[in-house]
Parts: structure tokens; C-alpha cells; sequence
């Protein structure tokens, strides 16, 4: 696709261009033995026929006879040669009477098959062969068979197959990985792509006809062998072709029919670790890491294709990371640099013009084309940089950008605005977008220290345990868990309007409501909550076919005004916030852990929920640094049910008692939900502190249901 050729189906076009011409022979066998058929030299000077005499005993299908091979050359026919032939022993003779001993019908041309990859014998060749498949039909009616053969080969007549030539598929392949080698060597990416560490491969990801045959090597493009070498793509001797089957074998859990690859996948891997046995993503472009894309091909229900194109990580990395550091100056001197140059060419196409006036319209209308265009092409990139809209600016990733223009002075221009742009999409993924498209905007507030009053909802997420964790994990083992949990996480509360403010080692500070508007921002943060409770399944099934230990996480929710702006000192900066509630939602987090559950929010996050979020009412608690109390609540992540809904309520019933001194109620309560449910730590722990009320006597009057935190 990033070579910018047409058609959504480039690759299968370029296969299908190749083999115009290609299915070289049509042959026709019958149950008796009786063969015939046509075949053309590839140059198409000449075209052969070739046919059996009939058997001698009709009745007798499958014995060897006499194929005799005729050259044609214009109304004139030599017999070439004769060799012995069994024609009832080829698989497309096969495939057909499988289907008819299956059911099918003979009279209907869906009863179509592809063989599974064989080797034949060219008829005018007689010592070689080639790899190939063939297409198959049978034969509708027996006409013209003697009596008796029919019932001789139990009602099945024959069939008519179509020879293809795998050579062909090589020659395409080779084809494209050649347009990719041109394409990155071009001055956009100046890349030299090598073809010990590329490939494009093809392989069977599903053959009804020959089931054994699903993950075999078809071809590739930088295979030096001739002729038939049948093997499984992951045995193959081209290190890079065998790796990347491997890498993607293993990613799809041992299979090559995985939903995945029914639709075009993308994945990197680690060449080293590979040849340890282990499938694990890159965490950084270095030379031992490759990218790997699929693309499936289907030829009909009973036969897939599987292409695979494999390329270093490193290839359509441009200089981007090298530029971070300067990002402001960049942009500002890249701006001033477009506007300046922009004035000084729009003078000299005037100049030129009027200078050129003699030379009529030809050459106002060259002038046009050579600066004119490609200036207003720059012009609407950067609208389009200036909000930020970098998937609008498709020139980015196609030809269309690398297409320089004749002029020095705007080509520099064209490649100073990808370096750029480049520069900005990197930038934004340090610092909230919001916050880089008002730098673009030139809004200087945006660039010096700067707060606002804002009522934000505030989260504070991180793993249990993960102390423990990090100490059994090797350091690549870390990075790995790490990376795939922070996506995740980020990934779902960036769909839910939040902004990542900071990632803490492996937890995370999330915003809503700042830097941007977002209405009912609570109920977004609380539907994020959910969200990132629930994916924890899916992900903690992924860690474990890698290997790595399951996980749980602790989530603090609180909503509350805050001072939110660029934070920091004359040399460095940041965007945040400052205030109680922040310190109050971190609290919360720590909370999580004494009370037993995955998700706690405060009475003022709860205040603003609809009625579909089922909360627990947990306590009332004066939390460390604190003097005034505050109600804490479950967030509740499973779906409801009515024992669920029956364990909030029996809860809450023993709370209100406990509040209102009714410490025997209140221990009843908590009892019977225990009785249900002994893990329920928040539970245990207010009947634990029923019977300790109870134990008071004389009862003191300054007795407080509050619970106080000591520790955060």
C-alpha cells in the first residue's frame, strides 16, 4: 500500500497480471484412461497436442498406457515422441472423483476444485518437470463412452483441469519487492533495503484438497532455487522468510487460519528472540527488529493464500527523533522560513512573468505548474499542520509529497515541511494535543506558566502488587508487561475524552475536563474505570500465552476544582494540576487496597452519576491530611445480577445501622452477607468493627463512626 500503487488489491492485481498467459495447457481425462490436451510454448511460436490410444481393456481404469505428443506448426502435425502415462493417477483426476464419491454433481460447474501443489511432466519436455496447482471441472456427461464403461467406473466420467505454473507467482512477487526497494530508496527515505533482510513470501493458509500441504512455501521473492523444493515456510533455508513464519506462527497460536489473518495484520518482532522459541514485540527500532504485514488471497472457499511482506522496523523511520529537542525553534523558524520563501517565490513567478509575457501563454502556464501548484499543495499542509490534522495530511506517507518540484527553492521547502511536521506528530505524543495545537496557534499562554480554575475529574490507576512483580520478571519480561498494560490503559481512556498528565512508573494520572470542555466528564472518567476493569481479562489471556504473571489494578476517582495549567519553573514545564482534590483522588487509590476493590470514588464523582452505574455506599472516611470526611463508594464493574444488587443492599443496611449505634442489626447484616460471600474484605472489616463498638463500655459519647486513615 505505501508504495502508492492503485487499486486496493495492487499485490493480487500484479499476480493476476502475470499469469495472463500462463495456464499453458488444457487436458482432458476420462475414467477409462482415455487422455487428450493442448499446450502452448511460452513465447507462443508453437502449441502442441498429446492424447492416449484407447485402452485395450475397457474395463481395467488406471492401467499405464501410450501418450503420444504431436507439435503443430500451421496445418502441418509431427509426432514428437511417446511415453508411458497413467492419467487416472493425477490429482486433479483425483480431486474430481472425491467430489463425486462425495456427492457432487457432475452437471454442475460449482463442483469446480483447485489440487493441493504438485509436481508434472511437461508432455514435450518428458525430462522436466514444474511445481504448480490446477483447476479443475468435471466431465458433465459420458457421451460417446463405450457401453459398459460407465458402469465400469461407477457413474464418474472424468475431468478437465488447467495447469498453473508456481514460477509465474515468483516472478510477481519478485516484481513487487523490487517497487518497495525503489520506493525507499527515493529521496524521502534514502533506505537501502536489502534482500537478505526483506522478503515477500507467499504460503497456503487453506487447502481443502490437500490439508497437509496448509503452511507450505509457495514462493518468495529472493529464493535462488529452481524447480520444485516443497517445504513448510517455517523450515525454510532464507533465514528471513523461516523467521517471519516462525514470529507469525507463534503470535497466532500455532495456527494459520487464525481470525486475524482473514484481514490484513500488522505485527513487529525480535529476530533474537525468535530463535530463542519466544514471539515478543520490539520495544525499540533496533537492527534486530522487523515489521511483518499479511495480506490474505482468497482463490475460492477451498484454497487461501497467505502473502506476507517482511521489511526492518527501521525502514519508514525518518529523522524524526532526532529533531525533538529543538521542537519550538523548529516550528517557529519552519513558519517564518514557509512565509518568507512563500513571498520570495510568489516575486520571482512575477518577475518571470512579466519577463516572459513574449513567450505568450506557454510559458505563464509552465510557470504555474512548476511553482504555483505545489506552493498551494504546501499552503493547505500547513492549515492542516496548524490543527493539528496530521492524518489529513496524506502526502506524508505517499509519493504524492516526495514528488519534488523543479524549483530548488520550493523542493527545500517541501522537504523542510516533512522533517516538520514529522517534528510535531512526535511532540504530540509527549504533551496533550490540545496543548500543541495552541503552541501552532501561537497563543502565548501556551507557552509560559500559566493556570486556570477548572473542575476536573481526577483518576489514579496502578497494578497490584507490582513491586512483587517487577522482582520475578526479567527486565525484558518487565518491559514487555508494561508496555502492553500502559497501551491498553491508555488507549481506553484517551476513547473515553481522558489526557494521560503523567504515567507513574506503572500506574497512570488521568484528567478529564482539562485541557478541553468535556460535559458530564464524571460519568466519562467512571465509564473509563469500568472499561479498563473489564479489558484486564482479555489482557491478563495474552500475558499469560507470553509467559508473564496475571495482573489486577487499583483505581481512585474524584471530582473537584483545581488550579490546571503549565506548572513549572523558567527552565522546565509542564501541564497539570495542582489542588486538595488531586491529593484527595490519590488517596483514593491507596483506599482501594484496605477496602479490597478495584475501583473507589468519592461522594462528589458519585453525585454525578446515572442511575445505570451500580455503586456500593462503602464508609465514611477522614483520609490522612484531611479534617473533614468524605463518603466513598464501589464503582462496580460486573454486570449486575440480583445477588449483586442483594450484597449492596444488605452492605449498605449494616452501614446505616453501624452509623445510627445499631451495632447487633448492623452485625446481623454483615454476618448473612459474609455467609455468601468471605472474601468480602470491606465487609469483614465493618462487622469486625461492629463487635469492637459493641465491646465499649461505658459506651463513650464522642463515639464516632468515622473512619480515620493514619497511613496514605
Amino acid at each position: 500500500e505505501n508504495t502508492g500503487e492503485p487499486g486496493e488489491h495492487a499485490l493480487q492485481q500484479v499476480i493476476r497480471d502475470r499469469l495472463q498467459g500462463f495456464a499453458y495447457s488444457l487436458v482432458i481425462t476420462y475414467c477409462t484412461g482415455l487422455f487428450a490436451g493442448a499446450s502452448i510454448t511460452l513465447d507462443g511460436n508453437k502449441s502442441y497436442t498429446f492424447k492416449t490410444r484407447p485402452p485395450m481393456l475397457p474395463g481395467l481404469p488406471g492401467a499405464n498406457l501410450s501418450l503420444s505428443v504431436f507439435s503443430q506448426e500451421g496445418s502441418e502435425s509431427h509426432l514428437e515422441r511417446t511415453l508411458e502415462f497413467q492419467p487416472t493417477s493425477r490429482p486433479y483426476y483425483l480431486v474430481q472423483k472425491q467430489l463425486f464419491e462425495k456427492g457432487a454433481s457432475q452437471q454442475q460447474s460449482s463442483s469446480d476444485a483447485w489440487t493441493g501443489v504438485f509436481n508434472y511432466t511437461i508432455p514435450w519436455k518428458p525430462m522436466t518437470s514444474e511445481c504448480g496447482y490446477a483447476k479443475s471441472l468435471p466431465i458433465p456427461f459420458c457421451n460417446g463412452l463405450s457401453e459398459g464403461v460407465g458402469s465400469a467406473c461407477d457413474g464418474f466420467c472424468g475431468a478437465i483441469a488447467s495447469h498453473v505454473s508456481l514460477e509465474t507467482m515468483k516472478e510477481a512477487l519478485q516484481v513487487q519487492w523490487q517497487r518497495i526497494h525503489d520506493y525507499l530508496a527515493s529521496p524521502l527515505y534514502n533506505y537501502e533495503l536489502l534482500a537478505s533482510k526483506s522478503s515477500v513470501f507467499t504460503l497456503i493458509q487453506k487447502s481443502n484438497a490437500a490439508p497437509k500441504q496448509e503452511g507450505f512455501l509457495l514462493a518468495a521473492s529472493n529464493d535462488p532455487e529452481q524447480g520444485c523444493n516443497f517445504r513448510y515456510a517455517n523450515d525454510s533455508p532464507l533465514h528471513i522468510v523461516s523467521s517471519a513464519a516462525r514470529a507469525l506462527h507463534r503470535r497466532m497460536g500455532g495456527s494459520w487460519n487464525a481470525e486475524l489473518l482473514h484481514s490484513r495484520f500488522m505485527m513487529n518482532f525480535s529476530m533474537a528472540e525468535i530463535e530463542l522459541g519466544r514471539s515478543v514485540p520490539c520495544l525499540s527500532l533496533t537492527k534486530d527488529c522487523f515489521d511483518a504485514a499479511t495480506l490474505q488471497i482468497k482463490l475460492d472457499d477451498d484454497l487461501h493464500w497467505l502473502v506476507v511482506l517482511v521489511l526492518p522496523a527501521d525502514a519508514f523511520t525518518l529523522t524524526a527523533a532526532s529533531q525533538q529537542s529543538a521542537w519550538e525553534g523548529e516550528i517557529e523558524e519552519r513558519a517564518t522560513q514557509v512565509s518568507h520563501d512563500v513571498t520570495t517565490i510568489n516575486r520571482i513567478s512575477v518577475v518571470l512573468l512579466t519577463v516572459s509575457a513574449l513567450f505568450g501563454l506557454t510559458a505563464g502556464w509552465c510557470i504555474s505548474a512548476f511553482a504555483g501548484y505545489p506552493l498551494n499543495k504546501l499552503q493547505a499542509y500547513m492549515q492542516k499542520l496548524s490543527r493539528l490534522d496530521l492524518d489529513g495530511i496524506s502526502g506524508l506517507r505517499s509519493r504524492s509529497l516526495t514528488k519534488l518540484s523543479s524549483l530548488r527553492e520550493v523542493s527545500e521547502l517541501q522537504l523542510g515541511f516533512v522533517n516538520l511536521a514529522q517534528s510535531v506528530e512526535t511532540f504530540s505524543r509527549f504533551v496533550p494535543e490540545t496543548v500543541v495545537r495552541r503552541i501552532l496557534h501561537g497563543d502565548k499562554k501556551a507557552t509560559r506558566i500559566h493556570v486556570r480554575k477548572r473542575t476536573v475529574t481526577i483518576m489514579f490507576s496502578d497494578i497490584r502488587g507490582f513491586t512483587t512483580i517487577s522482582e520475578m520478571l526479567s527486565q525484558t519480561d518487565l518491559l514487555t508487561l508494561l508496555y502492553m498494560y500502559l497501551s491498553e490503559m491508555t488507549q481506553i481512556v484517551e476513547k473515553h475524552g481522558g489526557v494521560v498528565s503523567e504515567i507513574l512508573g506503572d500506574g497512570l494520572l488521568v484528567l478529564w475536563n482539562t485541557p478541553d470542555d468535556l460535559p458530564d466528564h464524571a460519568v466519562a472518567a467512571c465509564a473509563a474505570a469500568v472499561a479498563q476493569q473489564k479489558a484486564l481479562t482479555k489482557l491478563n489471556e495474552s500475558f499469560a500465552e507470553l509467559g508473564l504473571p496475571s495482573i489486577s489494578i487499583r483505581i481512585g476517582l474524584h471530582t473537584g476544582d483545581v488550579l490546571a495549567g503549565n506548572i513549572g519553573s523558567c527552565k522546565k514545564m509542564k501541564y497539570g494540576c495542582m489542588g486538595d482534590p488531586v491529593n484527595l483522588a490519590s488517596r483514593l487509590e491507596g483506599l482501594a487496597k484496605y477496602y479490597g476493590v478495584g475501583t473507589l470514588c468519592s461522594d462528589a464523582t458519585r453525585a454525578k452519576l446515572p442511575p445505570h452505574f451500580l455503586c456500593r455506599k462503602l464508609d465514611l472516611v477522614k483520609v490522612k491530611g484531611k479534617e473533614e470526611a468524605v463518603w466513598v463508594y464501589e464503582l462496580i464493574h460486573e454486570t449486575p445480577t440480583p445477588w449483586l444488587q442483594q450484597k449492596v443492599q444488605l452492605y449498605e443496611a449494616g452501614l446505616r445501622a453501624y452509623h445510627d449505634r445499631g451495632f447487633v442489626p448492623a452485625a446481623q447484616k454483615l454476618a448473612t452477607l459474609l455467609a455468601q460471600e468471605p472474601q468480602d474484605k470491606a465487609a469483614a472489616q465493618l462487622l469486625d468493627r461492629a463487635h469492637e463498638a459493641q465491646r465499649l463500655i461505658p459506651f463513650p459519647a464522642e463515639w464516632s463512626p468515622v473512619m480515620e486513615m493514619t497511613e496514605k
